[in-house]
């Protein structure tokens, strides 16, 4: 087997890998019957993202979640965030799923969600870019892809 044929199993590998976690992470949304988004990034492409698929800002615990519920989490900080444990805990807590896409897979609330997109950045570009900046456009290519694969709840 020649050097370019494992290179393109390696490219068709990665390939299903990112299409299976994309497809989990989906899978989350099309269940959902009520979706609600906390996130520390924002773009014309997220803010599209949220409409299309229905979801509310989360500031608040609220006391009216159920199974059927989805908390989407978009974070790029690289640090705990206290605002965003509280709620997806208490979301969690409450029956609901959570999902999210993050830059550190180590926060303090990652124990609460259900399905994780980890975002690995390399360290010399965290230092050569912003992390939002990096982090802000991978998420909008990752959009992307989901949003071939979501139903949109125009019938519910």
């Amino acid at each position: 087997m020649g050097v370019d044929n494992v290179n393109k199993a390696i490219d068709r590998t990665l390939r299903n890998t990112v299409h299976r976690e994309i497809g989990c992470f989906t899978d989350e949304v099309n269940k959902a019957e009520k979706i609600y988004f906390l996130t520390t990034v924002s773009s014309k492409r997220i803010a599209t993202f949220f409409d299309s698929i229905k979801a509310l800002p989360l500031s608040e615990n609220r006391s009216d979640i159920t199974d059927r519920d989805l908390l989407i989490v978009f974070d790029s900080e690289l640090n705990g965030n206290s605002r965003f444990y509280d709620l997806a805990a208490s979301f969690k807590n409450s029956s609901g799923h959570v999902a999210g896409i993050v830059v550190d897979r180590k926060l303090d609330y990652i124990a609460y969600v259900d399905e994780l997109l980890g975002i690995n950045i390399n360290q010399a570009d965290i230092e050569k870019y912003e992390v939002d900046q990096i982090f802000g456009k991978t998420v909008d290519v990752l959009l992307d892809e989901v949003d071939k694969k979501v139903l949109h709840f125009e019938a519910k």
